[in-house]
């Protein structure tokens, strides 16, 4: 057997890393891209957030 009796494994473990690696360059490349896009109105998303709660009456929530 090659690489010492674990060839199955590999067989099995490589295309799931593959695709870790595939999907987490996917994230990190939508991140980087969506990361430098402002606000229409130029708020952080903390205010936002604060904003949509209060109009729904849950002042009392903390952000």
């Amino acid at each position: 057997m090659f690489f010492g009796g674990y060839g199955l494994y590999i067989l099995f473990s490589l295309p799931a890393l593959l695709l870790g690696l595939w999907a987490q360059a996917r994230v990190r490349s939508a991140f980087n891209k969506y990361s430098k896009v402002r606000t229409g109105r130029g708020i952080v998303g903390a205010q936002a957030a604060r904003a949509i709660l209060d109009a729904n009456g849950l002042q009392h929530v903390n952000v």
